[in-house]
């Protein structure tokens, strides 16, 4: 079964129209993730999680030639959150980053410096959150736990090696090298 049958059997599932909006704001979604399941096993490394905002998923559309307008985009993903497909999370103040609903409970860990978002599921936390709210007299309907901090790649590229030539070092060695050669002379 293709990918668009796929999303067309969810669809219908849900007891939702299938309209072309709908079936390549999917498409974007479960491409994507299968792209990143793939690296993740070329590289061994865990497997991220697909996460767009509706600007994202808008550019992304656009790039797939798929020609929807911004608002069809933004009241899609919300129809797709309300009908339980996609779950979101606001990681700053600017935006809404939407994911496919894997159903289970995580956390995420978000880089301040490019934006990537990293989701982790810790057992012991998932009970203190609900020990917490057990002991304030809550009955715990969901819970969302952002941590923010600089990914590896972002901190590989602030670490520039000790002997890179910087512009300050560059442009002080070449002083240095200037006022020798003249006290030579």
């Amino acid at each position: 079964m293709s990918l668009k049958d796929q999303i067309r059997a969810e669809l219908l599932s849900l007891n939702m129209r299938v309209t072309t909006p709908r079936v390549a704001i999917l498409e974007v979604f479960h491409e994507a993730q299968q792209s990143m399941s793939d690296a993740s096993a070329r590289t061994g490394e865990r497997t991220a999680v697909a996460h767009f905002s509706a600007d994202e998923m808008f550019r992304r559309l656009l790039e797939n030639k798929v020609d929807l307008g911004i608002a069809t985009v933004y009241r899609v993903m919300q129809q797709f959150e309300e009908a339980g497909v996609l779950s979101s999370s606001r990681f700053d103040a600017e935006r809404v980053t939407y994911e496919l609903n894997a159903g289970q409970p995580h956390d995420h860990m978000v880089c301040i410096t490019c934006g990537r978002v990293d989701e982790f599921t810790d057992a012991p936390m998932i009970a203190r959150h609900k020990a917490v709210a057990n002991q304030l007299g809550y009955i715990l309907q969901r819970h969302a736990l952002a941590l923010y901090g600089i990914c590896p790649a972002c901190q590989s590229k602030a670490k520039a090696p000790a002997d890179a030539p910087t512009p300050s070092r560059t442009a002080k060695t070449a002083k240095a090298a200037k006022t020798s050669s003249k006290a030579r002379a």
